[in-house]
């Protein structure tokens, strides 16, 4: 019998405010996304901020269970693989303008 019980895989970019360790395993306010930075308008200035806030529905839908059909994540996983193949109509191709030999 295997015992063996898994918690749900949650996305990695998400978590509270300190980090990903305090990440609730349900939709929660606390919940934000490190993947993404965000602006925060104050009334003299803005404050760029190392996350965002998530919706709980978004969390619901992408964040604690689905993440790899997040945009967000994929965009994250796109900028930390350059070079990475994308699929194009015809099959896998660099991303444009990679691959290409600059004329003098």
């Amino acid at each position: 019998m295997n015992l063996d019980i898994k918690p749900p895989r949650h996305c990695p970019y998400l978590g509270d405010l300190q980090g990903a360790d305090g990440v609730r395993s349900y939709p929660s306010s606390r919940n934000v996304c490190h993947g993404r930075p965000s602006l925060k308008r104050g009334f003299f200035r803005a404050i760029m901020r190392p996350f965002t806030p998530v919706p709980a529905g978004w969390q619901a839908k992408f964040c604690l269970f689905a993440h790899a059909k997040c945009p967000h994540f994929q965009e994250n996983q796109a900028a930390s693989a350059p070079g990475l193949m994308q699929r194009n109509g015809e099959g896998l191709s660099p991303r444009p303008g990679e691959g290409k030999e600059r004329k003098a």
